[in-house]
C-alpha cells in the first residue's frame, strides 16, 4: 500500500494537487507552481475562520503569482487549483474513514471528498447520539 500523505496530520493529498496544478497551468514555470502549492499547504493566519476564508479565496479565485516569462519580462498570473468550467477534468476522490490526528485530537470522518487533492467536503453518516461518535 502506498499512502498519499506523509502523516495523519496532513489533510491535502499533495501529489494529486501537484498533478492538477501542472495540468491546469502548463504555461507557468514549475517552480512557480510549487510556490502556489506551498501557499495553500501552509497556514498563514492564526484564526481558523480567517484561514478558511483565505484558503476558500485561493480555491475559488486562484493563487496570485509573479514570474519571469520566456522573454525575461516580469509576468503576473493566477494558478488555478480547480477547473470550475470542466468538472470532468478534475481529480475526484471519496475516502471512507479518513483519519486525521493533530496533537491529542483524533478524528475519523465517515467520508471525505477530495477535488484535486483538496478536502472539500466532510460527510458524517453516524446517527446523532450514537455510540459510534468520535471522542477526543
Amino acid at each position: 500500500m502506498n499512502p498519499e500523505r506523509e502523516s495523519h496530520d496532513v489533510v491535502i493529498l499533495r501529489k494529486r494537487l501537484e498533478d492538477a496544478v501542472a495540468r491546469f497551468n502548463p504555461h507557468i514555470p514549475r517552480e512557480v507552481q510549487q510556490e502556489a502549492i506551498r501557499k495553500i499547504m501552509q497556514s498563514e493566519l492564526p484564526a481558523l475562520i480567517e484561514e478558511n476564508r483565505r484558503i476558500h479565496k485561493l480555491i475559488t479565485e486562484g493563487v496570485d503569482v509573479e514570474y519571469h516569462a520566456e522573454d525575461g519580462a516580469l509576468a503576473a498570473g493566477k494558478i488555478a487549483l480547480i477547473d470550475f468550467e470542466h468538472q470532468e477534468k478534475n481529480d475526484w476522490l471519496a475516502v471512507s474513514q479518513f483519519v486525521v490526528i493533530n496533537g491529542q485530537n483524533n478524528r475519523r470522518p465517515d467520508v471525505v471528498v477530495f477535488v484535486n487533492g483538496l478536502p472539500l467536503a466532510v460527510i458524517e453518516l453516524k446517527a446523532p447520539g450514537s455510540d459510534a461518535a468520535v471522542h477526543p
